[in-house]
């Protein structure tokens, strides 16, 4: 769905900017707050096409303990995996635009 784009833009952006921000902050608590930005965006996003205008675009109300069928916390270990991606290619398109 054309959203999935925007929120995962929208969560890139945020963990560039932890990054820019933060760049002498530990990469695991680096990793955390960009995971916690990414269920939360997700949450609200969820929440606004799942729930309000039912698109059901995703539902993990199959999964053990999620929340609202929005987030859970198998795909929360995934967000943390996949930040450490996001801060190193961040890491090194930064590299090359300075």
């Amino acid at each position: 769905h054309p959203s999935m784009f925007v929120l995962g833009g929208l969560c890139g952006l945020c963990i560039g900017l932890i990054n820019e921000y933060t760049p002498k902050m530990n990469i695991i608590l680096q990793m955390i707050l960009g995971t916690v930005i990414t269920i939360s965006l997700e949450f609200i996003f969820g929440y606004i096409l799942n729930i309000k205008l039912g698109l059901g675009i995703w539902d993990y109300s199959n999964m053990k303990y999620n929340l609202m069928g929005q987030i859970c916390p198998q795909f929360t270990l995934c967000w943390f995996l996949l930040s450490y991606v996001c801060i190193k290619l961040d890491d090194r398109l930064r590299k090359v635009v300075d």
